[in-house]
């Protein structure tokens, strides 16, 4: 290098002439490499610059995207929630169930529980009691829940409200699990009492984690992260694509603010710039999840981000140097050129993002106008989506068809219309080999969307076009998925301008809603084929059926025929694509089945089926004892869904079966199909349906929708927010109620031209809220239109509520109306200076302040002459210029009368357009009062420290992180430090024993700014376990934000030992209390304005007393007991003055009382605890009570019955001995006579002494009657009241026709059950007595019939004879009662007739108006049970 230096150095000495010449040349050269390089780094920062942009915004629409869905998810686990929390039903089935376990009942809620589980593919589901303990698990190996889990538990029972927990580790497991806690409150007698919970246990690894770690195009480094803020650091929530295991575990400081991670969770919103976990230089896009803790962050390797671009610059640069000699004029031309490319592309971003707006409203009307197609045919909707397709991608050519299930055949279903006016390939084939088929099809060989921008380049695997085909520059084909499967491709072509991946999106969100629509029309096919194939089976087994009883009817002449049919049914059994069986009810077993039936159910074939238990082929066992219940009941049981269970691949499926019940052999004869698919669809559709419905209810701008009547169909959230009002209160009705009555014309107006097809852009129409309130809402809008494209359905509008804009452009306006207000009416000097301090204008209190009497005055001294030392006038100048401005400036300041004053000043310049200042603006505040006020707050500050240093409590403040500021020697003393230690400088140490004790504490800390009396299981230095009793709040600065924590403790240890033990001491008592089996209660006494008690409130009361008095322990505390025992005041008890006497006087009573209201008798003993109120045992003494009263009652009756004996005793001897003496008089006149031979005589005395002692044998005959009485002869049976009266007057035909009596007998008499014999005796009692009393009446009549009478059957036996005193009708039941001494008979008919319908269970009266009026004997008679009916 020194040589060659040496040489040119020579050269130039020899002769310059030649260098001379070459300066322009290097100085061209130079300024050539100089412009050279300039270009090079403006296009090198233009095109880094295009790079960013492009990644920030892939990087943003991806955040965001998943942070919405994340919300969306999490709200919709929050749904289902408050689905199973609404579902009054279910709380009651849990609530017995926790009351009165069954397996019946445990049955039916852990069949709630897998209808949860298949439905959103939950993890598990648990239900537990309020103390958060399991009860349930569909898990069985779940038997606790994690402590998060447990306290957001006890939060959602006290708040009544669905929580969702934070990521957690599952107990003895490192992998991370969410909960959602469903409250189960039971609403009774206007009260909220908590039954439990249901846990939803969610498994991240399902969906959350999957959709979080995807990225929608092949990346290297492209990630997405959710993280949450853990105290002072940052935790990541799920597993990283560049390190394991770090869900829950890796944590990063808040220090290190150039990680993305970090500044989420500190507040940073959008794109930013830094490194991430590993320490590599990313672009990252930040988006808070709205609704919980989490923040999404999406970011990619700057390296990776920028690949291309840093190709293309190496490129530039090595080209110029290449080209060194002609680059001067290139170079300029690449300036002009990466200029232009980079304001069209800034230009085509802007473009681009107006374009993307307008896709995504087209695409939300495309799937709105797609839900609509319920009715359109297969062809209409597949025109619609391809030309959807096109609007979307901005394409001119589309195509979309269906895959085979085995992914090899595609299935072409359609063209756009200018593919298909403008082919012309003959016989286009409409099935497509992918194995054949060109790069469209790669979007299945591959399972990822094709994208190709240049078709004319070389491509491998490219096929080429068949003549005739539309030219194809380039192409889009997608793949849609269902599950892991490829089901449809869509594929757009010929777009302008290059596809992005934007619409690779709309593709996919268009074609996710078409598929769904796809799918509901598959299974409504597919239902209509199987029942038309039902049908058509039905009928074809109808007809032969038919086709067989015909046979058999001339089986002599067509056995043959017979065989064939036969052979044809069993074909047609054996090979129908429906199973059919028969089954055994009795023993549950196969009787037999065709082949169809073995295959759904897994069995080989029919032998291996016949005579197996059909109880192991349902799901659910106890739904086959619902199908036999049903059989049983109806006899059939048609197109009733189950789920079954294939034996041999273990696969549920849902299986809809028709069954008739054979009930000759007792056999169920029946089909079956499997309805899986259809079952399967109909859960997509749904989905797809809840996701365009959800997509419509939470976008975040109103919308409303309504019909060509002008009437409201529907609204969403944002709207209802925007309202106030709810859209099931308005949906039906007219939309002019929206508007207010001054601009309600002009709006409507607005609607007319909407309806007419007129789209609006921005038109404000004023909204008028339920409240009264007015809204401004900038509009636009679109017309919907049916399948004809013609006719309007439908109108929506979508628009932003721009009312704060409105009233911050009002708000400018007022405050420069109250900034005049304030310069004059502060008292606070308000000023504007010239420059070298000479007064422009001041306000009055400018006066005030420095005692000027005129605004002359102090116009005529200059403000810098009120400066008490001029060189704080030069530091406030130097301050001016340093920072622009100055705030509160401290200044001493003279007044008129030398007073000095302490002031602060703030003042800004006010500068020219050359930035020149023209003018100071400020104010300037007197603080001399101020100044010395702070003077006596350092001296109370001082005391108040001294205060703190000598307190019993330990005190101390800190900072947010937890480094001590100060502490007091309790401090040391409480927690076991040297008490001479400063601990401040230091971090606050860990004295927590429980960490979910620290964070409930610092929680409702961060939550509510204070604390009061938290108590906190902590330690000592030493580790020693102490009790403290915590309160604290956080310090704001003068900004308002939390800068400290400040708090005192107090050892509370001995006293919570005490406590427990007064505690255990308490629950022994109370388990007393509760156990013991007399009832107690303490009422206190609820007296009027003059003492009189009038009531009793209810304070305390044990299960006893609930059980004696038959109510609920929980819906009698803190009543009063009129509302629990209502009429309790009228009962002859009187609780209250008894009770009430003992709450007020104190005298102690012990009495037994009966109850009428509640039919119980109790032992009492009352006495009074404190004044005014009484303690009452009860011990329920009903039983014996019982039995001392039906002691009482036989006592009683055994008093009547020996009063009746002794009354039948005396009659029985009277009566008896009167025919004795009869015989013994004329048995002894008889003697007399036939020894004087009077022959006459002696047959009258004879004749005498048998009438006496026929006589006798009567008397004796009806009293042992009577004395059967009580015992029936023959068991009772039913029997017609009428052959029965009919046997007793044949039995008295004689007597009946010999004195001339007519006997009526009422037809259509009932079925009475009774003993036939004895009442038949009671007619024949009856009519004989009747017969007697009618002997000296003309035309004597006896009726025997009945009545109704108050809804009862009276039977009656009337007579027309010679009646009875009323005041007799009650003695001639009773025993030798005759009322006609010279009638016949011994006076025990009737009492017999009463005995006998007393032991049948009825009753008998007489009926008579009195002598000469007849009588009527009344009776009651069991009928048989149809008739008592």
């Amino acid at each position: 290098m020194a040589s060659s230096l040496t040489e040119v150095a020579r050269l130039v000495a020899v002769d310059d002439t030649p260098l001379k010449r070459r300066v322009p040349f290097f100085i061209a050269c130079g300024i050539l490499v100089l412009l050279i390089v300039i270009a090079g780094v403006f296009l090198y920062q233009s095109q880094e610059q295009q790079a960013r942009v492009t990644a920030t915004e892939q990087l943003r629409s991806i955040s965001s995207l998943k942070a919405d869905e994340i919300a969306r998810w999490r709200s919709d686990r929050i749904y289902d929630a408050r689905t199973i929390s609404a579902s009054g039903f279910f709380i009651e089935g849990v609530s017995e169930y926790l009351s009165s376990p069954s397996e019946s009942k445990e049955r039916v809620i852990l069949t709630r529980f897998r209808e949860v589980n298949q439905s959103v593919h939950y993890h598990n589901v648990i239900l537990v009691d309020q103390n958060a303990t399991v009860i349930l698990s569909l898990d069985p190996g779940v038997g606790s829940i994690s402590p998060m889990t447990a306290l957001s538990v006890t939060e959602s029972l006290q708040n009544g409200t669905a929580v969702m927990t934070d990521f957690h580790l599952m107990p003895g497991t490192d992998h991370p699990h969410l909960d959602v806690v469903a409250p189960l409150i039971s609403s009774s007698n206007g009260s909220d009492e908590s039954v439990g919970a249901v846990i939803l246990s969610i498994d991240p690894d399902a969906y959350l984690y999957p959709f979080i770690e995807s990225w929608p195009v092949p990346t290297r480094s492209a990630e997405t992260l959710l993280v949450e803020r853990q105290g002072d650091h940052v935790l990541f929530l799920n597993d990283l694509k560049h390190m394991e295991h770090t869900a829950l575990n890796l944590t990063i400081p808040l220090t290190e603010t150039d990680v993305p991670a970090v500044m989420a969770v500190l507040g940073k919103i959008g794109d930013f710039e830094g490194r991430d976990y590993r320490g590599v230089r990313v672009i990252s896009d930040i988006r808070p999840v709205p609704g919980s803790p989490w923040f999404m962050v999406a970011k990619v390797d700057t390296e990776e981000a920028f690949a291309s671009w840093a190709a293309q610059s190496i490129l530039i640069i090595i080209i110029g140097a290449g080209l060194l000699g002609g680059i001067l004029i290139a170079t300029a031309w690449i300036w002009q050129r990466g200029q232009k490319l980079h304001y069209q592309s800034l230009y085509a971003l802007e473009e681009e993002k107006k374009r993307a707006e307008q896709i995504s409203r087209e695409r939300a009307e495309a799937l709105l106008h797609l839900a609509g197609m319920e009715t359109a045919t297969g062809q209409e909707l597949a025109e619609y989506v391809m030309d959807a397709a096109c609007r979307l991608t901005g394409s001119t050519l589309a195509f979309v068809g269906t895959m085979s299930p085995d992914e090899s055949v595609f299935d072409l279903t359609a063209w756009s219309r200018s593919a298909m006016d403008e082919c012309e390939v003959s016989q286009a084939p409409l099935h497509f080999p992918v194995a054949w088929a060109g790069i469209w099809a790669d979007a299945v060989r591959r399972r990822e969307p094709v994208v190709v921008n240049d078709y004319a380049a070389p491509l491998s695997g490219k096929k080429g076009l068949p003549a005739g085909h539309v030219p194809i520059h380039r192409f889009v084909s997608v793949p849609i998925f269902e599950g892991h499967r490829v089901v449809m491709i869509c594929a757009v072509a010929n777009k302008a301008t290059e596809y992005l991946s934007e619409d690779v999106d709309q593709l996919v969100l268009l074609m996710q809603g078409v598929w769904g629509h796809f799918q509901k029309r598959a299974v409504t096919d597919a239902l209509q084929k199987k029942h038309a194939d039902l049908e058509a089976a039905y009928e074809e087994i109808t007809a032969t059926q038919e086709e067989l009883q015909a046979n058999y009817e001339e089986l002599a002449k067509s056995q043959q025929a017979l065989h064939e049919s036969e052979r044809k049914y069993r074909n047609l059994y054996q090979f129908a694509q429906v199973g059919l069986f028969e089954t055994s009810l009795k023993d549950a077993l196969v009787v037999a089945c065709n082949q169809r039936y073995c295959d759904l159910f897994g069995f080989p074939d029919i032998s291996a089926a016949i005579g197996k238990d059909v109880l192991g082929l349902y799901v659910n066992p106890s739904e086959r004892e619902e199908v036999s219940r049903i059989l049983h009941e109806q006899g059939y049981i048609d197109n009733h869904v189950v789920r079954f269970r294939n034996r041999a691949t273990g696969r549920p499926f849902w299986g809809q079966f028709s069954a008739r019940l054979n009930r000759e052999n007792d056999v169920a004869e029946g089909s079956i199909i499997d309805i899986t698919a259809q079952k399967e669809a109909e859960a997509k559709l749904q989905e797809t349906n809840a996701y365009l419905s959800n997509l419509f209810d939470y976008a975040n701008a109103p919308i409303i929708v309504w019909d060509p009547e002008f009437r409201i169909t529907r609204f969403n959230h944002a709207f209802e927010r925007l309202t106030g009002w709810k859209s099931d209160a308005v949906i039906g009705k007219e939309v002019s109620i929206l508007f207010p009555e001054r601009t309600r014309e002009r709006s409507m107006a607005f609607l007319h031209h909407a309806m007419g097809g007129e789209r609006w852009e921005t038109v404000e129409i004023p909204i008028l809220r339920k409240d009264g309130s007015e809204r401004i809402v900038l509009w636009n809008s679109a017309t919907l239109y049916a399948e004809d494209g013609k006719t309007v359905i439908a109108a929506i509008a979508q628009g932003q509520d721009i009312t704060e804009r409105k009233a911050a452009e009002e708000a400018l306006r007022e405050s420069e109306e109250r900034y005049r207000e304030f310069f004059v009416t502060s008292r606070d000097s308000v000023f504007i200076t010239t420059p070298d301090g000479r007064w422009v204008d001041f306000n009055d209190a400018s006066l005030e302040i420095f005692g000027f009497p005129s605004r002359e005055d102090l116009y005529a001294l200059p403000l810098p002459q009120l400066y008490e030392h001029p060189e704080e006038r030069d530091a406030f100048l130097a301050l001016i210029k340093q920072e622009g401005f100055v705030k509160e400036h401290p200044v001493c300041l003279r007044k008129k009368d030398g007073t000095v004053i302490d002031t602060l000043i703030t003042a800004a310049p006010i500068r020219n357009s050359d930035g020149s200042i023209r003018s100071f603006i400020g104010s300037i505040r007197d603080v001399t009062d101020k100044k010395k006020a702070e003077e006596a707050l350092r001296e109370s500050e001082e005391r108040f420290r001294e205060t703190i240093r000598l307190l019993d409590e330990g005190y101390y403040r800190c900072t947010l992180n937890g480094t001590l500021i100060a502490h007091n020697l309790a401090f040391n003393r409480i927690l076991g430090f040297d008490p001479g230690r400063d601990l401040k400088g230091t971090i606050l140490p860990d004295f927590w024993q429980d960490r979910c004790d620290r964070d409930a504490y610092l929680e409702e800390l961060m939550k509510s700014g204070v604390i009061h009396n938290f108590s906190i299981h902590a330690k000592r230095v030493d580790g020693s376990p102490i009790i403290v009793l915590a309160s604290a709040h956080l310090v704001t600065d003068t900004m308002g934000r939390f800068v400290e924590i400040e708090g005192t403790f107090t050892d509370i240890t001995k006293l919570k030992r005490a406590e427990e033990e007064l505690i255990e001491s308490e629950r022994k008592y109370r388990t007393l209390f509760e156990h013991m089996n007399a009832g107690f209660v303490l009422f206190e006494v609820v007296a009027d304005e003059n003492g009189v008690p009038v009531d009793l409130l209810i304070l305390a009361a044990n299960e006893g007393f609930a059980t004696t008095t038959g109510t609920k322990l929980p819906d009698v505390i803190g009543k009063r007991l009129t509302h629990v025992l209502p009429g309790i005041e009228h009962d002859a008890a009187d609780w209250i003055g008894t009770y009430g006497q003992v709450a007020l006087t104190g005298t102690s009573r012990q009495f037994e009382q009966g109850s009428d209201l509640l039919g119980v008798y109790y032992a009492v003993s009352a006495f009074q605890p404190v004044p005014r109120q009484c303690a009452v045992t009860f011990v329920d003494i009903t039983g014996r009570k019982k039995m001392e009263m039906q002691r009482e009652q036989l006592i009683q009756e055994l008093e009547q019955k020996n009063a009746e004996l002794e009354r039948f005793t005396y009659t029985v001897s009277h009566d008896l001995k009167s025919p004795l003496i009869t015989i013994r008089g004329f048995a002894g006149l008889l003697e007399e006579d036939a020894l004087k031979g009077d022959i006459t005589r002696t047959r009258q005395d004879i004749s005498r002494i048998i009438a006496a002692a026929d006589k006798m044998q009567h008397l004796l005959t009806d009293l042992l009657n009577l004395s059967r009485i009580g015992r029936l002869i023959n068991p009772p049976e039913d029997v017609p009241l009428g052959m029965i009266i009919q046997e007793a007057v044949d039995l008295l035909a004689g007597s009946i026709k010999e004195h001339g009596i007519c006997v009526e007998v009422a037809p259509n008499l009932p079925t009475v059950h009774v003993d036939h014999t004895r009442i038949r005796e009671v007619y024949i009692n009856l009519i004989e007595n009747a017969i007697k009393f009618t002997k000296r009446v003309d035309h004597p009549t006896i009726e025997a019939g009945m009545r109704k009478e108050k809804g009862e059957t009276v039977f009656f036996v009337r007579d027309n004879g010679i009646g009875i005193e009323p005041r007799y009708l009650s003695k001639i039941f009773g025993l030798f009662e005759k009322l006609d001494g010279r009638s016949e008979g011994t006076g025990i008919g009737l009492a017999i007739v009463k005995r006998i319908i007393e032991v049948h269970g009825g009753r008998i009266w007489a009926e008579s108006e009195g002598p000469g009026k007849g009588t009527t004997i009344c009776f009651t008679l069991p009928l048989n049970s149809e008739q008592s009916q």
